[in-house]
């Protein structure tokens, strides 16, 4: 996608049925985020990584676990966050919005995606990368 300078919500897996459940990659003040939430409480694995107007980025997720989480943008130095609160709620997930936030009644921002690809096993920081750069 091309980075527009607003919070931009990227991509949502979640089930419908159950909003407070989900993971969410966005953008937030120019940086990108990835987020889950099952237990009640959101948390998050910030990128570390500045996007500017107008420029092209690539992002890269995987959950290793249910407490596990990387993330990687640009090709730059992968993220790992490893005290996740259990996501094993999450495994219920049965929804993928593509550029807008958790449900699909949401009167929120849309957000431009040029593609998406699906992995149904963890990546490699060195895939994570191979991916982004």
């Amino acid at each position: 996608g091309k980075y527009n300078g607003q919070l931009s919500p990227l991509l949502s897996f979640l089930n419908i049925d159950a909003s407070q459940q989900f993971f969410l990659i966005y953008i937030f003040n120019n940086e990108v985020f990835f987020s889950a939430r099952s237990n009640g409480t959101i948390e998050k694995i910030e990128s570390n990584i500045n996007l500017v107007d107008g420029q092209e980025y690539k992002i890269a997720v995987t959950m290793e676990s249910s407490t596990n989480g990387k993330i990687c943008v640009n090709g730059n130095s992968v993220t790992v966050k490893n005290n996740f609160s259990s996501q094993i709620q999450n495994s219920n997930i049965t929804d993928l919005l593509i550029g807008q936030e958790r449900v699909v009644t949401d009167g929120g921002v849309r957000s431009s995606v040029s593609g998406v690809k699906l992995y149904n096993e963890a990546l490699t920081d060195a895939e994570l990368i191979s991916l982004t750069t």
